[in-house]
């Protein structure tokens, strides 16, 4: 199954957690799309521009912004494609090292959603959260010359969900560099924003969540 490429940067909280995020997905579903993501939690605020969404915009407008979606701004990004392991919390990274063998560079192992979904945020409101629990996802962790994470490359197969999807495997590959760098992450200018979309005719229209 092919999946998604995509590049950006996050800002992470001593938790691990998503302060900001501004990524672009280049060979998703729906063409190119870029998402600026503020506050990871119900309630944040998101800016898309590109995509599905990008169809949708009155012209003149380039970004959408929403904030009323009950789920959160991550999730709807890379959809499916999604990367479900986020080492940068430390619960995760514990129990990545836990279930998983070192050699060398590399550390290997398998964990289930169950238990990635216990330990993990990230995962808890990824687009799979609430699946097949006893899903099985394979992992390799990377490790740089300064016994940093490089790479995650996670693999599963679809054993609930979309029809389209069972019994599909997915494979995601992460790089990470730049680990504990400056980076900073605004908001698209206002005068090229929208909280308003329009489908066939209708504005005012709401992404459902």
């Amino acid at each position: 199954m092919g999946g998604a490429s995509a590049y950006g940067v996050f800002e992470f909280n001593a938790e691990g957690g998503v302060r900001a995020l501004d990524v672009t997905t280049t060979e998703g579903e729906h063409g190119r799309e870029r998402a600026i993501g503020f506050n990871h939690d119900v309630g944040g605020t998101s800016y898309r521009s590109g995509g599905l969404v990008g169809k949708w915009l009155k012209k003149g407008n380039v970004w959408w912004e929403g904030s009323h979606q009950s789920h959160l701004w991550h999730t709807e990004l890379l959809g499916y494609d999604e990367q479900l392991v986020n080492p940068a919390e430390p619960a995760t990274l514990n129990a990545l090292l836990k279930n998983g063998k070192r050699s060398g560079d590399t550390i290997t192992g398998v964990i289930t959603f169950k238990e990635l979904e216990w330990v993990s945020r990230w995962a808890q409101h990824s687009t799979h959260a609430g699946w097949d629990s006893g899903t099985r996802l394979s992992y390799t962790i990377t490790l740089n010359s300064m016994n940093v994470i490089s790479r995650v490359r996670s693999t599963f197969t679809f054993a609930d969900g979309l029809d389209e999807l069972v019994g599909r495997t997915l494979h995601v590959d992460t790089r990470y560099s730049r680990w504990g760098g400056n980076v900073s992450i605004k908001a698209p200018d206002p005068g090229e924003t929208t909280t308003e979309l329009c489908i066939e005719g209708i504005c005012n229209w709401r992404l459902p969540g």
